[in-house]
């Protein structure tokens, strides 16, 4: 089952003038929690996610 997270860019956003992805672009509250989210969970288990759905609430 593949999953979708569909969330709006925030106001604070990284300067760097290179390319790079939009999760490490966009700094806002959202996307902070949501790479804290993905840095905490075992690399295998983003190839092969749980089946139930699961929210993410920032703290």
């Amino acid at each position: 089952m593949s999953h979708l997270l569909i969330i709006g860019c925030s106001r604070r956003k990284r300067l760097d003038a290179e390319p790079i992805p939009a999760i490490d672009r966009h700094d806002g509250p959202l996307f902070r929690y949501l790479r804290r989210y993905l840095a905490m969970r075992p690399a295998h288990s983003l190839q092969n996610p749980a089946p139930e759905p699961h929210a993410i609430r920032p703290p």
